[in-house]
Order: structure tokens, then sequence, then C-alpha cells
């Protein structure tokens, strides 16, 4: 290395000295006051203290200006409070839930809706009352009308009020509007800017000041002549909202013969009432004037004659306008479409649009017809449990959860219980309820949590019978939509376009190898420009490819395709008696996707148990569901169906989330919950165990409940398990209990890995131990190694260190999916001959102490491993510890035929974003080909069967150097030059090549440093830290 040594040492850091202490576990006894050296960048420095206190005197100046409205229209609410007669100010306000007796509208049980005005159900000159949400308004400024579009459900209507006095046109003092079409609210406003302060609108609440004879208010229409009336001043913001704080009031005034007419001020009022409240309103049907028809509603030959309207509930800072949600998808030129993710982070605004409600309905009305059908072919609706013992029904991966010191499972499918049910005599059972997918699928049409409609039955000739039932399920479910449910079909439609399913009378039932051939003869080709193979399964390119394909055909968008490879297909279904390589199983296709996975199940509890083993599932781990087969179980098959994606498809909406009401995918969940998302919540540096116990001591007695074992458990990396070898120090952060790891290494500190906390507390973190390794005494100069780029960002960009990544950990992601997918070629190859020589693999108790025999064993094969590779130096971080804190960590060991042990791999609990670490993967002398492959690729499955998503290798040098931050110019060129000639030279990332192929990819790590703190004895503090005589993963 000395190339490399030169090479570093052309980069000069200087690290001021400071006083240090003694080594072992450290605490920062830092005081609140103090002001750690450094912790400018940490904090932004001065820029950004000025932008948050202009960010402050903004809220300020807000804060006043709100005041200042409200102080106004107080004065105002109390002017009309004068003014106004009983029976005008009874017109309007804010309603107190029940609705009282004496307000001036018909009694409760004598209201209608807007669903039953677009039925026809009332007509021209009928009296209603009804409650609806506000879409919008339009305020005509100078004529005394203000106009509203009201919604319910998947109806619209638009209510007018209006202000009129004899002799002309009252003014509304303050109401701006724009005006658009002369009839209705076209071109209307519809305000959806949040208010400065979250105050109601003006007005009264509605109180016993209501006249006696309510039937004689009567609202003129707007279409007479207006005469003018001084009217009262009216307040508004900016945004020409009304923020005071005193209740509603409708200033409504008196003719002379006694008739309550709106005012002014109730006119004023309303005009500032925001979109989405939730009003009441009475008045009469009537026709537009000169018959237009009201295109923005869809109810156009009709419109409401406002007598009054009250407050049930204001809507405040609403952050999207719901009529922009409602644009269609491909909307007009220049229309800019609503983002995604706008909608599901507004989710509760999204569902209130007419096109949501109609997918829900029609998602509803989708489950009563599976309901109605399969209830009257004598099916039994059951309920399974969710929380299961076993995770390896399917190979899926699974959520796991805690369960009373135990682990369990969010169950994958109702599967195992379906087929127990049939064993307990139920002939026929379906269900529809919840399945937990843990499947890292960012894509449109998955979700980790999903609606299942499954089904099980005996069959008596052959699993044909419930093919022909699921057939008619779906038929059933297609022609009763379109009839019952056509308007809300429309509704969607008119957003997401799409056209009419087409399905034939006759299903058309497809041999997967003649999908096969159909593709490969239409001249597609797989992602590599193979032709597909009949023994694999097809890809969602495929599926979509073969669905056009049978359209062109069959004039269909629903079949069947039959015959499944027996390698894709879980290790329950019954093989083809004709054909071992296939299987008595089936998936239906919708617009060339698959809805539906269904199939014969094995019954023979010896066939059965054998396909078990073949899948390398423990028939021990599934004895509950294994008895029910011995006990006698007939013959029988099931589907599972999943109902968001029959909506997305059959509707044609384009991504599954519209389908969900509230869409569960990888990327939810953020940030739920202080301390969430922890395998051992109580020992959490959000909220450390001590908050509750203020009382409890200081030092190591304090620390004593946040372990380092259970805070790697929590926020570890592979880099922090080093952290447990004796050369490592552990300072500990006194606020939150946070740990950091360091070496002291020829006058230097080698911090490794990330701070042991969650990630919003990493500045703080940092800030305080780099203070605390400043004033310690020993002079100690950092150098930050095998970091995330989050901590980089922090050293890098606020504290201007230098950084580089030549590292990475090699990561496996998804590690059931990828043990699947690297079975064949060369690994395929040595797992087979693996097998074949007989190793056999043994799982240790996880969690408990591993047995002195074995672990004598091992020590005797570590030790021929060593002696074997003396002489063979690599860069390290631990050395081989393997019986370090065994209660977190799990371990598998390989005998050969003749019982010796060949090769050992220990798993090191993480984080549960990271899962676990392959601490160890010992491939021992004289160990069979393919042992270490073997060996490797099961624990990693039994890694994923735990619930981990991610397992990782370790550190590995790159092949390629990248320049972080205030790094530039020859400097870099030099350094990311001679990195490469090294690396080549050396093979630095031979290990990284092997990693790989078992499915790891690289996850870059970064070594961070202050500038001039890195000369020739750094270099060389560098050189000592990872140097060693023997190989290890770290």
């Amino acid at each position: 290395m000395p190339l490399l040594s030169k090479t570093l040492q052309k980069l000069h850091l200087k690290h001021s000295p400071s006083p240090s202490q003694s080594s072992g576990t450290h605490y920062d006894d830092s005081s609140d006051d103090d002001t750690p050296e450094g912790s400018a960048w940490i904090g932004g420095g001065k820029s950004k203290q000025k932008r948050l206190e202009r960010k402050r005197e903004k809220k300020r100046q807000a804060h006043h200006r709100a005041l200042d409205l409200q102080t106004r229209r107080q004065r105002e609410d109390a002017h009309a409070a004068k003014v106004e007669p009983a029976s005008v100010r009874a017109l309007y306000g804010r309603l107190p839930f029940p609705v009282p007796e004496n307000v001036p509208a018909a009694p409760v049980q004598e209201w209608t809706s807007v669903g039953a005005i677009e039925e026809g159900d009332v007509g021209e000159g009928d009296e209603v009352t009804f409650r609806a949400r506000v879409h919008a308004r339009r305020v005509l400024n100078g004529k005394g009308l203000v106009f509203f579009v009201v919604r319910e459900g998947l109806g619209r209507v638009q209510a007018v009020l209006k202000v009129e006095r004899e002799g002309g046109v009252e003014p509304v003092n303050g109401v701006g509007g724009s005006i658009g079409y002369g009839n209705g609210v076209e071109g209307l406003v519809t305000l959806a800017e949040p208010i400065p302060l979250p105050l109601p609108l003006s007005g009264h609440a509605f109180g016993s000041a209501v006249p006696s004879n309510p039937t004689s208010i009567t609202a003129p229409t707007h279409h007479s002549p207006l005469t003018p009336q001084t009217s009262l001043p009216t307040s508004t913001t900016s945004s020409g909202l009304n923020t005071n704080t005193t209740q509603m009031t409708p200033a409504a005034s008196t003719s002379g013969s006694g008739e309550a007419k709106p005012s002014p001020h109730m006119l004023s009022t309303l005009s500032h009432l925001s979109p989405e409240s939730i009003v009441l309103i009475t008045g009469t049907l009537q026709k537009p004037p000169h018959g237009d028809m009201i295109k923005s509603c869809t109810i156009q030959h009709l419109e409401v004659k406002v007598r009054g309207m009250w407050v049930l509930a204001e809507a405040r800072g609403v952050p999207v306008r719901v009529r922009d949600l409602e644009r269609p998808r491909k909307g007009a030129p220049g229309e800019e479409e609503v983002p995604l993710r706008t909608r599901m982070a507004n989710r509760v605004l999204d569902l209130r649009t007419p096109s949501s409600l109609a997918i829900f309905r029609i998602q509803s009305g989708i489950c009563n017809l599976f309901r109605t059908h399969l209830t009257s072919l004598s099916f039994t609706e059951i309920h399974t449990p969710k929380l299961q013992h076993s995770a390896t029904e399917s190979g899926a991966s699974v959520f796991s959860v805690p369960y009373f010191g135990r682990r369990a499972f969010l169950a994958q499918s109702p599967q195992l219980a379906k087929q127990m049910s049939i064993s307990a005599g139920m002939g026929r059972v379906f269900e529809v309820g919840p399945v937990f997918r843990a499947e890292e699928s960012n894509t449109r049409r998955h979700l980790t949590e999903y609606v299942g409609l499954d089904l099980e039955m005996e069959v008596r000739g052959g699993y044909e019978e419930m093919l022909g039932v699921v057939d008619g399920v779906f038929k059933k479910v297609f022609a009763g939509v379109y009839e019952k449910f056509a308007r809300e079909v429309e509704v969607v439609r008119e957003v997401f376009g799409g056209e009419r399913l087409v399905w034939a009378e006759e299903t058309v039932v497809l041999p997967f190898r003649e999908g096969v051939r159909m593709l490969n003869e239409s001249g597609w080709r797989d992602e590599s420009g193979k032709e597909l193979s009949d023994k694999e399964d097809l890809g969602t390119r495929d599926e979509i490819r073969l669905g056009a394909l049978v359209k062109e055909r069959y004039g269909t968008d629903y079949f069947v395709l039959d015959k499944f490879p027996k390698a894709v297909r879980p290790f329950y279904t019954m093989p083809d008696p004709e054909n071992g390589e296939y299987t008595n199983s089936f998936d239906i296709f919708l617009r060339g996707q698959e809805i539906l996975t269904g199939g014969q199940r094995i019954h023979d509890p010896d066939m059965l148990e054998e396909a078990m083993r073949a899948n390398r599932i423990r028939p021990d781990s599934m004895r509950e569901y294994l008895d029910a087969f011995r006990w006698g179980v007939a013959p029988h098959a099931g589907a599972g169906i999943g109902l968001e994606r029959l909506v997305m498809l059959f509707l044609g909406l384009g991504n599954i989330r519209y389908a969900s009401l509230f869409p569960r995918d990888p990327k939810s969940l953020q940030e739920v919950g202080r301390g969430g998302g922890l395998r051992y919540p109580e020992v959490s540096t959000v909220e450390p165990p001590w908050e509750a116990n203020p009382e409890k001591e200081e030092g190591e007695e304090k620390f004593g409940a946040m372990p380092l074992e259970k805070l790697i458990g929590n926020y570890g990396d592979a880099s922090n398990t080093s952290w447990l070898e004796p050369r490592f120090e552990v300072w500990r952060h006194q606020r939150s209990g946070a740990a950091v790891g360091f070496v002291e290494v020829e006058g230097h500190a080698m911090v490794v890995g990330n701070p042991l906390c969650d990630e919003r507390q990493y500045g703080e973190v940092i800030g305080a131990f780099l203070t605390w390794l400043g004033r310690d005494g020993r002079a100690l100069k950092p150098i930050w190694l095998l970091v995330s780029k989050e901590v980089e960002e922090i050293l890098g960009g606020r504290g201007g260190w230098r950084t580089l990544s030549c590292v990475a950990e090699e990561r496996v992601k998804d590690p059931a999916e990828n043990v699947n997918k690297i079975k064949e070629g060369e690994v395929g190859r040595k797992l087979r001959h693996a097998k074949q020589a007989g190793i056999k693999i043994t799982d240790l108790p996880a969690g408990e102490p591993v047995p002195e025999e074995w672990r004598k064993r091992c020590d005797q094969r570590i030790q021929d491993w060593i002696d074997n590779r003396k002489g063979k130096k690599q860069v390290h971080l631990t050395d081989v510890h393997p019986w370090q804190d065994m209660e977190h960590r799990r371990y598998f060991v390989a005998e050969t035929a003749e019982g010796e042990i060949c090769a050992m791999v220990v798993l090191a609990e993480l984080s549960l974003k990271y899962g676990y670490q392959v601490k160890w993967s010992l491939d021992f002398p004289g160990a069979p080909s393919g042992a270490i492959e073997y060996i490797t690729l099961h624990a990693l499955t039994e890694a994923s069967s735990s619930g981990a998503r991610s397992v990782t290798f370790g550190a590995t040098a790159t092949n390629h150097f990248v320049v972080g931050s205030n790094l530039s110019g020859l400097r870099a060129k030099f350094l990311s030059k001679t990195y490469h000639g090294i690396a080549t030279q050396f093979n630095l990332a031979g290990k990284g090549e092997f990693r790989a192929k078992l499915g790891a990819e690289e996850d870059p790590l970064w070594v961070c440093y202050p500038k001039h703190g890195m000369g020739p004895g750094g270099v060389k503090a560098v050189m000592k830290f990872v140097g060693g005589e023997e190989h290890l993963d770290g």
C-alpha cells in the first residue's frame, strides 16, 4: 500500500489539538448551555439563522394582521346585531348539532338531498332543505349576487343568494369576484389558500332569536329589480377570505309586509365561506334565467334560490382544490394534472371527488356480488387470523412482528387456514380480508397491503370444477357492475378514460405452453433478446403483450392461462399427473394483467411433506397445517383475487393506488410516531428510558438501560457491529443515550460507522461528540470511516470536511427473491453439486447460547481456517469472534456426509432497515465445491423468512473512486487515477465480485476527514487500523 499512502499524503488536513481522557466507555457531560466548538456548521451557520428570523417575523406580521381583521369584523357583527331584526338573523349563522327544531327550515325528517333533486323526486317550485358541501363560489361585486356550487355524493347543484332592495342594486362592500359566463358559476373563483390564522368566519351562532312564523320568511329571486341600501363594511384578507372569529350572521332586512330578506351583511359573510365547508341550505327550486344550462353542475336545468344558509362545519386551510383533483387525467392543453404524490398526501380530499366516490361504490358492489354469488352456491364465509406462526407459505416476503417475546408474521394470504377449513369439513369457503406482502415493489400494480377475495372448495372430478365456479363469479361481477353501477362507471370513465370491458360467452382457456408459443411466434423476446421459456414465469411486460395477442385473436379482455410450470408455483400446488414439470394451476387475466391465481392443492400428507422439504421448508415449522392433512382431507382447489387490482383493471385506472382507500406501499408510513420502526422500542434515543424516570442514576447505571447490542438492533448497520470488539471505545450522548464508536490509533480517533441514534439526531450527536473529542485531553484527530450519505452530507456539507468514497456495503435486497433469481447459472450448478455431495445444514437455535459441543467443533475448524490463511493479509475491522453477543446472532453450520463441519455462516442482527449482516461466511479447508454458496443462500433465505428485507455482507472496496465534498482539481483527479490503479493491481473488489454472484448490490459508504487533518500520520493510522493478519468481514 505505499502508493496509496503517498497519494493520501497529498491531502493535508489539520485538526486542532484538544485535551483527552482515558479509553473505554465515555459519556457526554456537557450541559445544554455549552456551545460546542464547530456547532455553528451543525446548525447551519449565520445565514440559516437569518432565514429563520425572517420566517418568524413573517409569522408575527401575519398574526397581527389576522388579529386586526378579527377586531374589525367583531365590530361589524356587533353593528349588524343592532340593526338586523331577529327574523333576518335567523336565516344564517353557525348551527349546533343536533340542528335546533326552531331553525326556519324543514325538519330533519323532511330534508332531501342533491341526489333526490337529480333523480327528479322534487322539481321546479318545490321547497327543499338539504345538507351539502361547498364546491365553489362566485361573487358578482356590485350586483348583490353570490353563486355557490354545492355537492353531495356524485351530484352538484347551483345555489343562488341575492340581496335586493326596491329601487336598485345593493353593493357588496369588499367582496371580490371573477365574472365568467352570465349565468351560474362558469369561470368561478375557488380559493384554497390557507388563511394566516385558523380563524372561523364572521357571524353569529344560531340562537333563540327565531321568528314565531318561520314560513313567512322568503327571499326574492335574483332576477328581480334591485334597490340600493347602505351596506356594512366588510374586511377581507388578500385571498378574499373573511377571518373574523365571531360567528356567521346572515344579514337580511324586512320589507313593509314583514317578509325577511337577505341583507348586505348576510351576503358579505357567506361570500367568504370557504370551499369544502358543510352547509345546510333551504330554498326553492327554480329554472335558470333564459333557459340557460348550468354546465358546471350535474343538475343543469334547475338551481336553488337560497332562503337560508347555515354553516355546520367550516373548512380551513384546504391545501388543494377538489375541483383540480377532479380534472380528467388527460385534461385540456395547458391544464396541469395534480401529481399522484400530492393526491396521496391529501388523500381525504382526493376521496371527495365524484370519481373516487364512484370507484369505491363499485368496489363495494364487487364485494357484494362476490359474496352473494358464492353464498348462492353454498359457500360459507370465514374469517381467518392474520397473525401466523410460520413465514413459509408461498415464498413471498412477509412482515414480522413481535409477539409476546416471540416472532409472528402477518399473513401473506388465508391459504393455509382455507385448506385447514376444508379439512374441518366445511366443504366450500370464501373470505374477503386483508393480505400483507413485504415486497419492495414500487410499481403501478403492487401494494404491501390489499384486500383478497379468496375461495376454497372440495372437488369431485377435477380442479376444473373450481375454475368453472371462479369463471362464473367473474362474469356475474362484470355484468352486475355494468347493470347496477352504470352511473358510477360513466363518472370514472369521464376522468380516467378507458374502454368498456369485453369478455366472451365461452371463456378462452390457453395452456401455458400455448401462451408462450404465441408470444415467441409473434416475435416477442425477453429483455435479453431471447425467446421465452415455457418453464419460467411470465413478466409483467410479457403478460401485457400476451393480453394484446389474445384480444387480437379472440376479441376478449378476459382469459385463462392454464397448467403453469411447477417451478413457479407454491409448494402446495398439485403437479399435473401427465407431466410433473407442470401443475394443475392457472391464472386469470384481465386487460393483459393477472388478477387471480388458483389451482388444485396437494391433499396427500406424504406428498405435501416431500414438497415442503424440496422447497427447503421444515415440516415441523408448519405442524398444525400438516396435521390437518394427516388427519384426512378431501381433494380440493382454490383461488385468490386481488380486489384493488381487479378494480384498477376493470375500470382502467392506470394505478392501483386509486383503487385503495388509503394505499400502503413500500414508501408509506414514513416517520410514523416517535421512535417507531424499532426492534427494541424501549431503547429509543428519541424517547430514552430515563425520560419516564428522571431520577435514574447517571453514568453507567443510566446507560445500562440502553445496552449497545440493542442500540445496534435499533439503528445499526454492519460497521457498528465492530464496536463490540475490545479495541473499540464507545462514547455516549448524555441527553439521548446515542453512541459513537472509535479506536485510538497513532494520535487519531478512527471513528467507524454512523452514530447509533435516530437519523434526525445525527447533527446534534455528531456535534456533541466532536466537541467532547476536542476537549478530552488526548489531542485525537478524527477520521470518520464507513458512513452513509446522510452523515457524509453533515460532515462534508455543514462541517466542511473532505469526503470520498471507494468502499460500499454489499447488500442483498429482498433476499428470498434474489435467492430464487440466482439459482441458475454458475451458482445454480454449485448448489446442485453441494446437494449431491450430501451436505447437511443445521440451524442452531436463535436467541439462545450455542451448545458447548457445537462451539468446540466450530472452534477447531475456525483454527484450521486461520492456519490455512497465514500470510494472506486483508483489511478488516474485527477478528473472528463468533460467540460474542450470541443473543443477537444466528448460526448456520454445514456438515459433509461424513459429519465433518465444512462451512459456517453467522448472521448479526442489525436495525430493521438493514436486516442482518453476514458477519462471517467461512469456507473451511477441504469443503466440497458449492458448500459456501449453499449455506450462504440458505442463511439469506432464513433471514428473509424472519422478515428481513435486506442483508449485507459488510463493507468491501469498490472498483471506482468517487469524489465527495471539498475535493476538486488536480488532487481529486490524481486520487481517482491512483486508486483505480491500486484497485486493479491488488483486486481490491474481488470479494465484492463473489458477493455480487449471490445477489449483492453496492451501497456506497464514505470516508470523511477535516481539512488539514490527514497527513502522513493519518495515512499511517488508517493503514494500521484496517491492517490485520486474518480475513474477516465487517
